[in-house]
C-alpha cells in the first residue's frame, strides 16, 4: 500500500498547458518558465519506430525540479502552488485564449494508492484555474 503523501511514493508533477491554437512562446512568456517540451498542432515528430506522429493539439510542458523529486505529492504541487501564486493574471488569460491547464500527477506502485488533497490545495489550485489529474500505473 502507497500513500502518495509520503516521501516514500515515487511521484512526479507536472505543469502542462494545452490548446489546439497554443503558442509555445506566449505561454513562456505570460508564466515566466522555459518549457522542458513544446509543440504545436501540426507539428510532426519521428518515433523511435521511424513513423511520424502528428500533434492534434499544442503542449507547453514543465517538470518539477529535481529537487522536488522524493518528496511526498502533497509538498511538489505545494511547490507548483508557491511558484506559480503570483500569476493569477497570466494564468485568467490563458483561460481567457481556451487554454487548458493541469497539474499532471504520476504515482507508481505494485500496491495500493491513496490520495488525500486538503481542501486549502483545492482552493488555491481552483485560484489558478488549474486542473489537476492523476496517471497512476501499477506495477504487477
Amino acid at each position: 500500500m502507497l500513500d502518495a503523501n509520503s516521501a516514500k511514493s515515487e511521484s512526479s508533477v507536472t505543469l502542462i498547458v494545452s490548446s489546439k491554437e497554443l503558442m509555445p512562446a506566449l505561454v513562456t512568456e505570460l508564466i515566466g518558465l522555459e518549457p522542458d517540451q513544446s509543440w504545436q498542432c501540426g507539428d510532426e515528430e519521428v518515433l523511435p519506430n521511424g513513423r511520424k506522429h502528428k500533434f492534434d493539439q499544442g503542449c507547453w510542458k514543465r517538470f518539477q525540479p529535481t529537487a522536488q523529486n522524493g518528496l511526498p505529492l502533497i509538498r511538489q504541487i505545494e511547490f507548483w502552488l508557491s511558484t506559480l501564486s503570483h500569476k493569477k493574471l497570466e494564468f485568467k488569460k490563458l483561460e481567457e485564449l481556451g487554454y487548458s491547464v493541469e497539474f499532471n500527477c504520476f504515482l507508481t506502485d505494485n500496491e495500493e494508492i491513496f490520495i488525500t488533497l486538503p481542501p486549502s490545495l483545492l482552493l488555491n489550485l481552483a485560484e489558478l484555474g488549474i486542473t489537476i489529474s492523476f496517471d497512476i500505473l501499477f506495477d504487477i
